[in-house]
């Protein structure tokens, strides 16, 4: 047993990991008595010679294809309380979850060009814009989808396609388009130096929204972006973009069912959204300030939407902190509400006064702290104040605290 566990201490580590674990194990042994110190010296050499053979045979596989060597994997867990309430109402109305979102990717190179790869992610099938689990009926085993399958093609520096199910490739705001959304069909994205210090992005896409029995009803939706960032001076950089989106067979688009609400029956979405970021990094706390604004001209009310928002510092490194703001103003056919964040939710949007929903027909409040633990966890407090414009209800808090853990 103890040279079966040394063989695995040996394997799995730097040469520095593979000294100090294999000693410390068998220090342990030999101080309860398991081993002397003569048996221990020998398993020791021992489990560092089949080690190498093993080493050895792995490198000198005929049959081994290169891109195995080239494989990356990396995951995330993150554990959440939820409370959602409506102010002035301790009954009914209140609702806490404790949930957690798995994720967890490969990515094989397969040559200087081509990547392929596919990610896994917790949380239902009837829910394109969350991951999220929640802990309920009594301990049942939940569900594990595919989350991403693609083909990523890079024939230059400047240029890459990906197709298949994919991570979202734009840089719209989490308000416009959620974090979690992973679309389907082709995108392509495009990026070069137009100067020193200025760099030119643009990104299309073409995503299936609906298959029809009869081809000609495809619903499908059309996604454009066009970036410029800049380092305006060694303390300051900025960040303009300016996008837009439409659907090809919109009944069909928009007959895709969500968990999302806020949209009139008759809108139609054809959005312009105009974004900016400007960053100061002079002093020991760098402060972002950042806007978008949109309008929807296919429609002739209820069009339009805003975003307002600041950040101070970054909780990247081990004990760093981050505390960040935002203004969001969403009516009701500004923006698809299926695709919009799914945290940011209302009681009446929808037109029922006693659901809460998340989509558009909502404007408030979003205050969110994060604090660096260690390079793989981080604790995340959010906290959101809105309520729907449309359908007057009382207004909703929700406390959102996450733990997340990175591997």
């Amino acid at each position: 047993m103890a040279l079966g566990l040394l063989v695995g201490v040996v394997a799995g580590g730097s040469a520095q990991a593979q000294e100090a674990g294999g000693n410390l194990l068998l220090r342990k042994l030999v101080e309860k008595g398991v081993l002397s110190q003569k048996e221990a010296d020998e398993l020791l050499v021992e489990s560092q010679r089949e080690a190498e053979q093993q080493f050895t045979m792995w490198q000198a596989a005929p049959d081994l294809p290169s891109w195995v060597q080239k494989l990356s994997m990396k995951g995330d867990l993150r554990l959440r309380s939820d409370n959602i309430s409506k102010n002035g109402d301790t009954g009914t109305a209140n609702r806490m979850r404790w949930r957690y979102r798995l994720r967890y990717g490969v990515a094989a190179t397969l040559n200087d060009e081509w990547m392929v790869g596919f990610r896994l992610a917790s949380g239902g099938q009837d829910d394109a814009i969350s991951t999220n689990q929640t802990l309920d009926d009594d301990g049942e085993n939940d569900m594990l989808n595919i989350d991403q399958a693609y083909a990523k093609w890079t024939p230059n520096d400047s240029m890459t396609v990906i197709f298949g199910k994919m991570a979202n490739t734009f840089s719209f705001d989490k308000a416009i388009i959620d974090g979690d959304y992973t679309p389907e069909g082709i995108a392509f994205n495009y990026e070069r130096d137009l100067a020193e210090n200025h760099s030119f992005g643009l990104g299309a896409a073409g995503w299936v929204i609906k298959e029809k029995e009869d081809a000609t009803k495809d619903g499908y939706a059309l996604v454009l972006q066009a970036t410029l960032d800049s380092k305006l001076s060694s303390t300051i950089s900025s960040h303009l973009g300016a996008g837009t989106y439409t659907f090809i067979n919109t009944d069909a688009s928009h007959t895709e069912d969500s968990k999302n609400a806020g949209n009139s029956a008759a809108g139609q979405y054809n959005p312009i959204i105009i974004d900016g970021a400007l960053t100061y990094k002079e002093s020991s706390v760098p402060i972002k300030l950042g806007a978008s604004y949109i309008t929807n001209p296919a429609v002739d009310q209820d069009d339009s939407g805003y975003l307002l928002g600041i950040t101070f510092n970054e909780a990247k490194k081990p004990g760093a902190w981050e505390l960040g703001y935002q203004y969001r103003r969403l009516e009701a056919d500004s923006l698809w509400d299926n695709w919009t964040d799914s945290d940011f939710g209302a009681w009446g949007v929808g037109g029922t006064a006693s659901d809460f929903k998340a989509g558009t027909d909502i404007k408030g409040h979003m205050v969110r702290g994060k604090y660096q633990i260690n390079n793989a966890m981080q604790a995340v407090a959010t906290a959101f104040l809105s309520e729907s414009m449309n359908n007057k209800s009382d207004d909703a808090t929700r406390i959102v605290v996450d733990v997340i853990f990175k591997f």
